[in-house]
């Protein structure tokens, strides 16, 4: 099989410049926890998601 990145090149993606294409390898609970956290990190830092904070009533 050929390394991934032979894959994407040869294959192609919907990506634009700038934008990331994350991977993760492990059980699917692990994988969805670590890169959902990392993609709302990069969301935050790069102002593409506002951190709310929830008022008591």
């Amino acid at each position: 099989m050929a390394p991934l990145w032979q894959i994407i090149t040869r294959d192609g993606t919907a990506s634009k410049v700038d934008e990331l294409i994350f991977f993760g390898a492990d059980e699917t609970a692990a994988v969805n926890e670590s890169v959902g956290a990392l993609r709302i990190k990069r969301g935050q830092e790069r102002g593409r998601i506002v951190q709310t904070t929830a008022s008591a009533s």
